[in-house]
């Protein structure tokens, strides 16, 4: 296993666009840690995600803003090939940048376009966990 530091490259959309789920980690306010899987979108910049009205993952994020993310790759066998993890900062998506992400995931997703809040954050630190065998 080989851990490899990355910025928003193109090696990372074009890792980011042929996957569907996310995997988030946040906290709550008295740190007990919870994780959820979501569907995204991605551009250049920023990663959308669509949240349940009313979920601890919404709640969570709105409290402290702060979130944790993996996108996995696996092999046939369920094993991994590889990983992206990072971290972020939360924000609701509202006007042209909601507009964007849901045309988005219009080309993504076609008819089984996924529903709740629309989210989005730029990944701060991110790096890529290579698995050799």
């Amino acid at each position: 296993m080989e851990t490899v530091k990355t910025e928003f490259t193109s090696e990372v959309v074009t890792y980011l666009n042929t996957h569907h789920t996310l995997t988030l980690s946040t906290s709550s306010f008295t740190g007990m840690p919870h994780a959820n899987t979501a569907p995204y979108v991605n551009d250049e910049q920023r990663v959308y995600f669509f949240a349940r009205k009313g979920s601890i993952l919404l709640r969570n994020l709105q409290e402290s803003g702060h979130l944790a993310f993996t996108v996995d790759d696996y092999k046939d066998d369920w094993g991994k090939r590889r990983e992206l993890h990072g971290e972020g900062h939360f924000e609701i998506a509202t006007g042209g940048s909601m507009e964007h992400a849901l045309g988005l995931a219009a080309d993504k997703y076609g008819d089984s376009m996924p529903s709740g809040v629309l989210c989005t954050f730029t990944p701060g630190s991110m790096y890529f966990v290579e698995y050799n065998s």
